[in-house]
């Protein structure tokens, strides 16, 4: 990647097909596709190096995150900025409208944020009082407020409805799933469940926060998802790393390739203890005390820097336009009339499809009812 000058990064996030990165001095750094305005730089131009984002001047960043194909931006002062696509409400502006610029989340009067998570299409925001905000799809009970059919989208952020008495810590979503780290060490899970990703022991969707079933005595100081993965991963103050949910390609790093409703232990070599997880699509990472690096899952395109795979298998696709696109009332735009929105799908798996395939709406869009489909195939040997 090449930084302009001397910029130092002191963060950085992926989405579907961009990438995000915080400069030292607050500003935000923008790299990859920008049809759908990721890159918040006012143009839909990709680059293939990094632009800066345009940040209002005077306002200082410290994290960001990116969706699927927006992104998140968390200021100094404790307010989000927002860009990119908004067919389902994911800039939390209080409108549907695709920005190529950065907006301000429309937060409840008083509110601080302290940390930001994005989903595919939805987002999550973690409060000083130790509150969940949520904003954007709910189609899968994402947004944790209790309700997908009366309220299956949300242009203004939510509260999630935390069991009483809690205090969140951390956040972290996934594809169409939230995840929330208590101040007791465990983890809170609602949204999606089809590959059991909540980690409570079903494969049932929820909307509203459930606990994952953590192993007796483990307490949590880290919890890790994807905007487009479907699981899930906990750093624990032992230094193990559990993961639940999705095992395609070997992505729970157990040895297996079969899905798990519960946590399972990742088979760290030895006696090396974790310090930190990351994840992406199908794969996942752990820096270790001794400064290593451990990888697992699936690496079809060369993902993995160091170790080798504890498994590889038959990698879950998603395919370009299938037949079973979900359709679903429009947002309700208001500059145009309304209509039907298609859904891109949840991602599926098939054997013997030869590498991955991504499906995604062709951007920008204006209105959400004007989707279509388009492919890419990835670079690497298939």
């Amino acid at each position: 990647m090449s930084v302009p000058g001397k910029t130092s990064l002191t963060a950085v996030a992926a989405g579907t097909d961009f990438s995000l990165g915080v400069t030292a001095t607050g500003g935000v750094l923008a790299w990859g596709d920008n049809s759908g305005y990721e890159l918040g730089n006012g143009t839909s131009t990709n680059s293939d190096v990094p632009v800066a984002a345009a940040i209002a001047g005077g306002t200082t960043v410290t994290s960001v995150a990116a969706g699927g194909a927006f992104a998140l931006a968390l200021t100094s002062t404790g307010q989000v900025l927002a860009w990119g696509q908004n067919n389902l409400g994911g800039l939390g502006d209080g409108t549907y409208a695709n920005s190529a610029l950065p907006v301000s989340v429309t937060l409840p009067s008083g509110t601080t944020v302290t940390a930001v998570a994005a989903g595919n299409e939805f987002a999550l925001a973690l409060t000083s009082t130790g509150q969940v905000l949520a904003w954007g799809d709910n189609f899968a009970g994402q947004l944790g407020n209790g309700g997908t059919s009366v309220e299956p989208y949300s242009d203004l952020p939510v509260s999630v409805t935390l069991p009483s008495g809690t205090t969140v810590t951390a956040v972290a979503a996934g594809y169409d799933f939230a995840l929330a780290l208590t101040s007791t060490g465990q983890v809170l899970a609602w949204g999606d469940n089809n590959f059991g990703q909540l980690g409570n022991g079903t494969t049932t969707s929820v909307v509203t926060p459930v606990s994952a079933v953590v192993p007796a005595g483990d307490t949590v100081t880290q919890v890790v998802s994807g905007s487009q993965i479907d699981s899930s991963y906990a750093l624990t103050s032992t230094g193990q790393v559990l993961a639940w949910g999705d095992g395609s390609g070997g992505a729970l790093g157990n040895g297996s390739t079969a899905d798990s409703s519960t946590p399972v232990v990742v088979s760290i070599p030895g006696s090396m203890a974790a310090t930190a997880v990351t994840a992406g699509y199908l794969f996942a990472a752990a820096l270790t005390s001794t400064g290593s690096t451990l990888t697992w899952g699936s690496n079809p395109d060369g993902r993995w820097a160091m170790a080798q795979p504890m498994s590889r298998a038959t990698r879950r696709c998603r395919f370009p336009c299938p037949p079973a696109l979900r359709l679903m009332p429009s947002p309700p735009n208001r500059n145009s009339s309304s209509g039907s929105a298609i859904r891109p799908p949840r991602p599926l798996r098939r054997a013997g499809w030869p590498s991955p395939l991504s499906l995604r709406p062709l951007r920008p869009l204006g209105h959400p009812s004007r989707l279509g489909c388009q492919s890419r195939t990835p670079r690497g040997p298939s």
